[in-house]
């Protein structure tokens, strides 16, 4: 996983939530606009379940409030660690387009032009919404979902220590170091 240690804590973040990732997707330059990359494209399925962490009561409420139950999900995602960044660069339309486009719900792209202007649009079975994380306290922009980066480090040292029987032990088979420090880490404030 090529990513900065923010997208990195994000990308876990939503894997745990049930979805499936890209991270750093490429958008290539076109008439449009420049060569571009969305941080991570997320997909979630409305029957998603995991034995170990992927049941109803381990979903983030926060983030799974935003959507409608028993939609299909697609989330276009942007994480800034820092606190001075140009808001104006962040989900253009051109880079929204071609990202909508990978994840595929629809070939019609009335159905989702509201994107461009919305946090979220919905249609038939399926919902897209582009979710910005930082370290900010309150949302930078007014067309996008917000969730702050402490919250997300916060659900992730829950979900390692309510699962730590099994994650100290599986910690290995996650490919991130950094998702093995944290589950590591969690161990031993548990065990002081």
């Amino acid at each position: 996983m090529n990513a900065n240690f923010g997208e990195e804590l994000v990308y876990w973040y939503l894997r745990l939530n049930g979805f499936f990732l890209i991270n750093n997707f490429v958008l290539h330059q076109n008439s449009e606009g420049r060569t571009s990359d969305a941080d991570l494209l997320a997909v979630r399925f409305p029957y998603v379940y995991e034995e170990t962490g992927g049941r109803l009561e381990d979903w983030d409420p926060l983030l799974l409030s935003y959507f409608e139950p028993g939609k299909t999900i697609g989330i276009i995602c942007e994480v800034k660690t820092g606190l001075d960044f140009n808001t104006n660069k962040i989900f253009q339309d051109y880079n929204v387009n071609k990202s909508v486009q990978r994840i595929g719900f629809t070939s019609n792209e009335l159905d989702y032009q509201e994107i461009f202007y919305n946090s979220m649009v919905s249609f038939g079975d399926y919902q897209i919404a582009k979710l910005l994380v930082t370290r900010k306290l309150h949302n930078p922009k007014s067309d996008c979902l917000h969730i702050k980066m402490v919250h997300i480090r916060s659900f992730l040292r829950e979900r390692m220590h309510k699962y730590m029987d099994r994650k100290l032990g599986d910690r290995m088979f996650f490919s991130s170091s950094l998702l093995q420090y944290l589950i590591w880490d969690e161990s031993l404030k548990m065990n002081r």
